[in-house]
């Protein structure tokens, strides 16, 4: 068992969580180097803070998934419905990548961090 030392920013909380899990898997390897190869020890990090900071080591490969595939999706309706037309399609396509950038810049100038709940405004801006 070992303990946190007072954690005050978010970057000292996921950091924090990556030094646990680092930890975890060495302690995990050692003893299952010492234990018997059929019952494998399986060691994990926990603390009450990791539950709200885990989102934040995937949060950007999580967001890029989430607009490249609602840009494709926006991508194909748009060039179904206005019958086969590449240039408006991407046109569009390409209004709206404008329109993601221009809020990524508000959103660093009102000083509001990539999380769940910007993540899923991100997203709503393009469906909407």
């Amino acid at each position: 068992m070992t303990y946190h030392l007072p954690l005050q920013h978010s970057k000292d909380f996921t950091k924090a969580l990556k030094n646990a899990r680092v930890i975890a898997d060495n302690i995990k390897k050692s003893l299952n180097d010492m234990a018997h190869p059929t019952t494998p020890v399986n060691v994990f990090p926990y603390s009450f803070f990791y539950v709200f900071y885990e989102q934040y080591l995937t949060i950007w490969r999580d967001s890029l998934i989430n607009i490249a595939a609602a840009l494709l999706a926006i991508f194909l309706v748009t060039f179904v419905f206005l019958s086969f037309n590449l240039v408006a399609a991407l046109s569009i396509v390409l209004t709206i990548i404008s329109i993601v950038i221009h809020m990524l810049g508000v959103m660093y100038l009102a000083n509001i961090s990539l999380n769940a709940v910007s993540l899923v405004n991100l997203v709503m801006v393009r469906v909407v």
